[in-house]
Parts: C-alpha cells; sequence; structure tokens
C-alpha cells in the first residue's frame, strides 16, 4: 500500500486515512469494476470505507473485495430506508436488529466499526428508537461505535445523544453551511466526521454550459451556487485545479477528519489520492480558506438566500 495521511478518528481510537472510499460509487458496479476499484484504493493506501444499505449492493462488494484484509480496514455503513409519501416528501422506515445482522453478513464480517443512521427523520422519539437500536448493536458486540449521517435539522437532533461518536456530513467549496453549524460542535464533543459530496459531485464541469443540459442533474444546486459565487469551469478561483482546490478546502476546515471520495474510475481515484498525499498534511492556508468562506457568503447575500447543506 502506498501511503495516505492518517488520523485517530474522534474518540472511537481508531485511525483512519484521510481520505475514504465512497461505496455509493459501487451500487451499480459489476463484481470485476468493483473488486478493480476497491484494489486501486488499498493499493493507494485508503483504510477507510463507507457504505449503505440503500446504495445497492456496495456492501456486498466490500465485503467480498476487503474479506483479505479486513482487520487492516475500517468500515463505516448507514442503514434506514425511506418510503415516499403522498406529498413526496420522505419517511425514514423505522431500523431493527434484522438491519445491523443483514448489514454484517453483506460486509462478511463480525462486527461494523460505526453503523450510522442515514438521513433519519428529526423526529426526537423516533431517532432516539433508532439510536437504542444501534445501542444494543452495540452492547452485542456487532457494531464498535455509533452515529449520523445527514445534515441541518436531522443532524443537529443527533447531537442530543450523548454517545454520538461519528458524524457524516455535506461539506464542500459549494455547501458549506456546516462549517458553522455543525463543525464547531462535532470538534467540541471528539467526534469523528467524515465530509459527504466532498468534491461539489465536480459540479464546475457543468460551469457555462447550457442549463438545459444539465438542470435535471443530481449536481444542479451546485452548479447553481458555483455560478452565483462566479467560478468558471477551467480553473478554481484560487488559481489551482478544481480537484486539488476542492479538496483542499475539505481538509482545512476545522473538525474534519476524513473526506469521502467517490470513484468510479481507478485513475481518478488515484489523482484524488495524490492530492490527498499533498494537502491533507499541509498548514491551513487562512487567506485561500477565508477567500472560498467569502466567495461563498457573498453569493447567498446577492441572491437573498441562505444555503442551506444539501443533505
Amino acid at each position: 500500500m502506498s501511503g495516505l495521511p492518517s488520523i485517530p478518528f474522534g474518540r472511537t481510537g481508531l485511525v483512519v486515512s484521510r481520505l475514504a472510499f465512497g461505496g455509493a460509487s459501487l451500487a451499480g458496479a459489476t463484481d470485476a469494476d468493483a473488486d478493480r476499484l476497491v484494489a486501486t484504493a488499498l493499493e493507494e493506501g485508503v483504510t477507510l470505507f463507507d457504505a449503505a444499505q440503500c446504495y445497492g449492493r456496495a456492501e456486498e462488494h466490500l465485503g467480498r473485495a476487503l474479506a483479505g484484509c479486513r482487520s487492516e480496514v475500517t468500515l463505516v455503513t448507514k442503514c434506514g430506508h425511506h418510503e415516499v409519501l403522498a406529498d413526496g416528501s420522505w419517511r425514514s422506515l423505522d431500523i431493527g436488529a434484522a438491519d445491523i445482522d443483514a448489514a454484517l453478513r453483506r460486509l462478511r464480517t463480525d462486527h461494523i466499526d460505526a453503523m450510522l443512521l442515514h438521513s433519519y427523520d428529526p423526529d426526537p422519539s423516533r431517532l432516539e428508537r433508532a439510536f437504542d437500536v444501534l445501542r444494543a448493536a452495540r452492547t452485542a458486540g456487532k457494531v464498535c461505535s455509533i452515529g449520523y449521517s445527514g445534515d441541518n435539522e436531522g443532524a443537529k437532533l443527533a447531537f442530543s445523544t450523548p454517545d454520538l461518536d461519528v458524524l457524516e456530513l455535506s461539506l464542500s467549496v459549494a455547501d458549506q453551511a456546516n462549517v458553522l453549524a455543525l463543525l464547531p460542535i462535532a470538534e467540541a464533543r471528539g467526534i469523528a466526521v467524515m465530509t459527504k459530496r466532498s468534491l461539489a459531485n465536480a459540479a464546475w464541469r457543468h460551469l457555462g454550459r447550457p442549463e438545459d443540459t444539465w438542470r435535471d442533474a443530481h449536481d444542479a444546486p451546485y452548479v447553481r451556487r458555483l455560478r452565483a459565487m462566479g467560478c468558471s469551469a477551467a480553473i478554481a478561483p484560487d488559481g489551482l485545479g478544481w480537484d486539488e482546490s476542492a479538496l483542499r478546502f475539505v481538509f482545512q476546515s476545522a473538525g474534519v477528519h476524513a473526506a469521502i471520495i467517490g470513484a468510479s474510475d481507478p485513475d481518478k481515484l488515484r489523482r484524488n489520492a495524490e492530492n490527498a498525499r499533498r494537502l491533507a498534511g499541509l498548514p491551513v492556508d487562512a487567506d485561500a480558506y477565508a477567500a472560498w468562506r467569502r466567495r461563498f457568503s457573498e453569493a447567498e447575500a446577492r441572491v437573498g438566500e441562505t444555503w442551506r447543506a444539501l443533505n
């Protein structure tokens, strides 16, 4: 394995790579493609792998591909499906011990390093019942740490759980709400933080293109934000390549332990790992970081909207 910068993972007792592999990219992958991607991640020194119950075959792929090195990696996964209501809103389905056991089978392991509730409804009683399921699994030795993946009201409510160990939240140059909303609380409590959508889904690639070519894309809100921030596709405002600038912003956000990077192409995964090796250990560039923060807040003011984290 090539070395990647590592860090103590909050109060979990684990040490993980600053770059995490995002299992969502394995949802529809073939066995061969999944094995190739995971092998590339391991070669590059990734030791932290993130998945979820609703990521298609991601857990199954990781379980197979990591079977020979389970003791060398940290597995984080998420549970909690949703149903769509008549008004188009989502409601979390209750979880139970069966969800934990199914994840263990798919991941081919006797324990999960951290199990997170996946964007669970911000309803205090339902959230507490779900955390009770995770606590029971922890007591049984099936789960080592518990946490929450999500943003806004749900994540703030999750902080009421005193034994919250891990938080997975949205953070990128185009999604900065959590710099103030969640990161300071997590850092003060020693909670391990993983960032999702760390590269804003590479939304900058749409800048300068007609809106009808991307308006229905999953990352359309990020494109609109970057456009409002005066960004262009060619290069990031600080003069760096986009991938490098975006990853540096995440690593230099106080309280962040690991950045999750989606990967559907081994070469892109290698480039992100190389960026991580170069950037993760650098001292904070206060001026560059402040410039990104200012560009974000000034764009919010121009459009007359407070940009919430995109869950």
